[in-house]
């Protein structure tokens, strides 16, 4: 216990005020010495807590009669399902043992599924192992067919090389023929400076029978006019073309 006055522990001296408190107080209890007036102030302290342990109390017994009453519905429950459990066990023996086979067949499948699963992952790694040696032979076959292609592409683009460089020499050789005849019919334009002889440029329109006929009034001059040009055709002449016209 605790005294009152100064809330010392007093159950070692088992008395409710210590010696402090009563040496202090020169009145006892009985007549009314001035520490009854701390004490009933000290209860005031302790009205509080006297309503909080009320309200305790009240809860503690509420959670008692919940726990009562759902112990007795517990038990009711436990008595009741007892009571129907009875007749369904007798009535269902068959059916367990009819289960516990069915469990026991479904168990052997199971352990047969799982061989199957086994055997199938074996299968599988043998066809990989298959499948990797034809992909692997395919491919090599195909390296060696896209060789063989590159090396036929390569002979005949040396080919088509060899035939650029015969056809460069072809035309080297037109280009030079084709200068030659430049110059000749160049040559051939000109007239030479020891013949008494002029040059006509034929022009859009003009034939040999007009021009020989302006020049020699006379259009039976053409033979002159082929023979002096080495013209062998008389309908074979061209516009800008120069000839030679005898005086």
């Amino acid at each position: 216990m605790f005294c009152p006055v100064c809330r010392k522990d007093t159950r070692k001296d088992d008395q409710i005020i210590c010696s402090d408190c009563k040496a202090n107080n020169p009145y006892n209890l009985l007549g009314g010495y001035s520490t009854t007036k701390s004490i009933s102030e000290e209860l005031k302290k302790i009205g509080p807590y006297e309503e909080q342990i009320k309200q305790q109390k009240k809860q503690f017994k509420i959670a008692l009669t919940v726990m009562a009453i759902l112990s007795i519905g517990l038990i009711l429950s436990l008595l009741f399902s007892g009571q129907q459990k009875s007749p369904i066990e007798a009535s269902s023996s068959g059916s367990t043992q009819k289960l516990e086979q069915r469990i026991m067949e479904l168990e052997g499948q199971l352990v047969e599924k799982e061989q199957e699963l086994a055997e199938a992952a074996d299968s599988k790694a043998e066809l990989n192992a298959t499948l990797n040696t034809s992909l692997r032979a395919d491919a090599k076959q195909s390296l060696s067919n896209l060789e063989h292609e590159v090396a036929k592409n390569n002979a005949e683009l040396k080919s088509l090389e060899l035939s650029n460089s015969a056809k460069d020499q072809e035309i080297v050789s037109l280009k030079a023929q084709v200068k030659e005849l430049n110059s000749r019919h160049m040559a051939s334009d000109t007239v030479p400076t020891n013949l008494s002889a002029q040059v006509h440029v034929v022009s859009s329109g003009e034939s040999l029978s007009s021009i020989a006929l302006k020049y020699y009034k006379s259009e039976n001059k053409i033979s002159v006019i082929l023979e002096d040009n080495d013209i062998s055709d008389a309908d074979k002449i061209y516009v800008g073309q120069k000839l030679k016209i005898r005086k």
